[in-house]
């Protein structure tokens, strides 16, 4: 785990940013709750509305098909050799350089 002492006051359920340098995504997805341990595949699905994405961001989500021309995304999370799919990661970025 990780400790973290402040001199500001917090709040239960405030944001924390720590510079870590052994903090890896994947340590960080599991931090955030997503953690897939009985399956070796999954498939994680994300809906996408004009309140989530910029209209902006779309064509570049598009672009790297992150985002589907209906507003949806399907990516594999896990691929047979147990690793992150590469594309996750990379469309996880854009979302939230997207998001409002």
């Amino acid at each position: 785990g990780i400790e973290v002492f402040s001199t500001e006051t917090t709040h239960r359920g405030d944001e924390v940013f720590v510079h870590d340098l052994f903090l890896s995504d994947a340590r960080a997805l599991c931090y955030r709750g997503i953690w897939f341990t009985k399956q070796h595949r999954m498939e994680f699905k994300v809906e996408l509305n004009a309140t989530y994405v910029v209209p902006e961001v779309a064509p570049t989500l598009k672009k790297w098909q992150c985002l589907e021309a209906d507003g949806r995304t399907s990516l594999f999370l896990l691929r047979h050799t147990k690793n992150i799919d590469f594309k996750f990661m990379s469309c996880m970025r854009l979302f939230v350089l997207g998001h409002e």
